[in-house]
């Protein structure tokens, strides 16, 4: 097959979209299929990459990390020029109008929906049946184009088959070489925490909510460390609350050192309410750290005993949840964590996919002219 993705808010120090894409693509090349990535980038260009092409047309800067493609008709002259056997849309903004081109030329379209709509609306519109009503008009005009959309949660396909959409629920998986316990861990003072959080620093993830737990937790007498692993809008507003030593990593590539970050931590926290999957929370469990995360979202499906507990939107009842954590047998709660980890295979996620994409029957596409 030759299988052509599309994404926006693809860039080098994105998260959770540009891990997952960039995975499947290389899963999809192991098993030998051809892969084209067409993405947003800083001027025009081709690059050869480990697992094919991956083609950047330049496009403004819509945020620090990321940039947004304009030219839709751009994407849809590069794709007809492909003739893919499916594309794979990673978006639901800019690149819409390419879904309604390729479909009503008969290519196959499969969106992967990373985020539930309402969910990104809900610190912006309070009321809810307003957010719903946009959802549920936008995704069915979109709909209307794909074959099938993807989601890695159930929670996050609730918005999708209201609107009669086929879904299928594909878990996403973790590298478990990449990122692992400490061979050598270093146990923690009887009186100290130590926090990590990995992520996009912005209002929907609801980052002010861990220096705000982390307060909590040295109000109640902690002696507190919180490592912050990431970037995004909200960096600069970020307090470094009196009594907590914090420190903010920055956007960390170095796989080794992320695991050295995130194992060397007696507790997570996550405490997005509308994560569609949490890619960020199996990374952390895969090193060994147990995490606190939202009780509401996609976050829920992941508990696991000694493992994950979810917590109310309020630093005190996240505070209460890491403290629980802290004082269970930090050995027993690092196997637990490894072992929920390992539950989420990601090359059972590539072999999902490509069951999909498989499922056109290798139909090739009547382009339009």
């Amino acid at each position: 097959m030759r299988i052509v993705q599309l994404a926006n808010f693809h860039a080098p120090t994105s998260g959770g979209l540009r891990t997952m894409v960039d995975r499947l693509a290389a899963g999809y090349r192991r098993a030998g299929h051809s892969v084209v990535q067409i993405l947003p980038g800083p001027r025009d260009r081709t690059v050869v990459g480990p697992w094919g092409l991956r083609i950047e047309l330049a496009a403004p800067r819509v945020h620090a990390c990321y940039r947004l493609v304009t030219r839709p008709s751009r994407v849809w002259n590069l794709v007809r020029t492909l003739e893919p056997d499916v594309v794979e849309l990673n978006d639901r903004t800019t690149m819409v109008p390419v879904a309604h081109r390729a479909h009503a030329a008969g290519i196959p379209v499969v969106l992967i929906s990373h985020e539930r709509i309402e969910g990104m609306l809900e610190g912006r519109l309070p009321a809810a049946g307003v957010r719903r009503a946009l959802a549920d008009r936008w995704n069915r005009s979109l709909g209307a184009s794909l074959d099938v959309v993807v989601c890695p949660s159930a929670y996050g396909g609730v918005e999708w088959r209201r609107v009669g959409a086929e879904v299928e629920v594909v878990p996403w998986g973790v590298d478990l070489d990449d990122l692992h316990p400490p061979a050598h861990p270093v146990e923690t003072p009887a009186d100290q925490i130590r926090l990590v959080h990995l992520g996009r620093f912005s209002a929907e993830k609801r980052t002010p909510l861990v220096p705000a737990a982390a307060a909590e937790l040295s109000a109640r007498g902690w002696r507190v460390h919180l490592t912050m692993v990431g970037d995004g809008p909200l960096r600069s507003r970020l307090p470094s609350p009196a009594g907590v030593d914090v420190a903010y990593e920055g956007f960390v590539t170095d796989r080794t050192r992320l695991a050295r970050l995130l194992g060397a931590a007696d507790v997570g926290i996550q405490p997005c309410p509308v994560e569609t999957f949490g890619l960020s929370i199996l990374e952390t469990l895969a090193c060994g750290t147990p995490v606190v995360v939202s009780d509401r979202g996609a976050a829920t499906a992941l508990a696991a005993p000694g493992a994950i507990i979810g917590a109310a939107s309020d630093p005190g009842a996240i505070a209460d949840a890491a403290e629980d954590l802290r004082r269970r047998d930090r050995g027993a709660a690092r196997l637990a964590s490894r072992r929920r980890a390992a539950e989420f295979d990601a090359d059972g996620a590539v072999e999902r996919m490509l069951a999909i994409h498989g499922g056109f029957d290798g139909r090739r596409s009547a382009l339009a002219s």
